[in-house]
């Protein structure tokens, strides 16, 4: 049951508002913050985590307002919660952008927020499902799997540096793309897969 009445197209439009000025202020602050890495570009474990952010949030955002199309938000609770969980997605890729480009060897906390970006991509999904009472606002059941499989890659990267000899530079030079892989992945299952060429 989707609610499209003109008050809540008018108190959605407002709060969407709201989640484009945090998009904002992480995107640009991103840029402004770290532009000596971004346009002085080496083959580095930093850059690279720049690159990974930058690119999954801007797939989020496009994602976010796909869902938005559809589904707006509605002056609820669930409508609310929704608004707070997708808010906590933004402030989770600002904390990435800090997390990626802390060492040169890849910090845990850059995997472990990519995997807290999946979990609140399945708590907002859930928001949307109750929110709407229906079941295909969010494919949750498609979430689930690459939550768990962050978390999986997350735990072979912590046992990979603290129990092996291998390199722990090469061996973040590899894990620091693993989130933009399967966030790509990810968006072609969800919505790209079945888009259009051309009209």
């Amino acid at each position: 049951m989707k609610l499209t009445n003109p008050s809540t197209k008018f108190f959605s439009e407002h709060l969407v508002t709201l989640v484009q000025v945090f998009f904002a202020v992480v995107i640009g602050g991103g840029l402004i913050e770290f532009h000596e890495i971004l346009f002085s570009p080496k083959n580095t474990v930093p850059f690279w985590a720049l690159i990974v952010v930058f690119a999954t949030s801007i797939m989020s955002w496009t994602g976010y307002h796909t869902s938005m199309g559809k589904y707006p938000y509605t002056h609820t609770g669930f409508g609310i919660l929704r608004l707070f969980s997708d808010i906590a997605i933004v402030i989770v890729y600002a904390f990435l952008l800090f997390a990626g480009t802390s060492h040169e060897i890849l910090a845990e906390s850059y995997l472990l927020g990519f995997s807290i970006v999946f979990l609140l991509y399945v708590i907002s999904g859930l928001f949307r499902r109750w929110e709407y009472r229906d079941k295909e606002a969010s494919k949750t059941s498609l979430l689930v799997p690459f939550f768990i499989s962050s978390v999986i890659v997350l735990a072979l990267f912590m046992i990979i540096l603290r129990y092996t000899d291998l390199d722990k530079s090469f061996v973040s030079r590899i894990f620091v793309g693993l989130p933009f892989l399967m966030m790509i992945t990810f968006r072609w299952l969800r919505e790209w897969s079945q888009l259009k060429w051309r009209e």
